[in-house]
């Protein structure tokens, strides 16, 4: 598909693809709901945490 014909996303203007300011809540909307679906579908287990060096045992 050729830049030209291309139709620019609601959150970005007509020429060069910018996001203005206001829509920025669109963008962390969007980039949200795509790492919320990610991690649903390849979370894997949960991280274990484990204490080291001097502060050992203090966890």
């Amino acid at each position: 598909m050729s830049q030209e014909s291309r139709q620019p996303s609601p959150i970005q203007d007509a020429e060069g693809g910018h996001v203005s300011w206001d829509k920025w809540h669109l963008l962390e909307i969007e980039l949200q709901d795509r790492f919320l679906k990610e991690l649903e579908e390849n979370g894997g287990p949960p991280p274990k945490c484990e204490d080291a060096g001097w502060q050992q045992g203090k966890l």
